[in-house]
């Protein structure tokens, strides 16, 4: 049984965000996510939630210095 609760862990760790359309920061698997993906660090996608609002593309085009 532990092995399948260990493959059940592994899938999850795996997974992306929820909703691929919305940054969650309150979430440290999915702020972890966004950061991976922006290739930022997780207090940079913090502070670009704070400025922009939780879409990603906002958040992608605040990162990327196109101001929202």
């Amino acid at each position: 049984m532990r092995v399948k609760q260990e493959e059940s862990m592994e899938e999850l760790s795996k997974r992306g965000a929820a909703d691929e359309t919305r940054v969650n920061i309150h979430d440290e698997q999915e702020l972890r996510h966004w950061a991976d993906k922006f290739r930022v660090s997780k207090a940079a996608v913090i502070r670009a939630v704070e400025r922009v609002g939780v879409l990603a593309k906002d958040v992608n085009e605040f990162l990327n210095g196109r101001v929202v």
